[in-house]
């Protein structure tokens, strides 16, 4: 995580078939969510926690 609250993470490479390239980014956002603080308040369970989510191949 950078200074911003931007979470960085390498998801598998351009060459990886997109079934794969799919569960592994399920599993990260899983992973992700699970890590969300008990602390954090808002309406739903998750709402404001994720607010957007880019992929590049970069």
């Amino acid at each position: 995580m950078d200074n911003t609250s931007n979470v960085h993470v390498g998801l598998g490479k351009v060459s990886l078939k997109e079934e794969l390239l799919r569960e592994n980014v399920g599993a990260f956002v899983n992973a992700l969510l699970l890590a969300k603080p008990a602390g954090l308040k808002k309406t739903s369970k998750f709402a404001g926690y994720v607010n957007s989510f880019h992929m590049c191949s970069t």
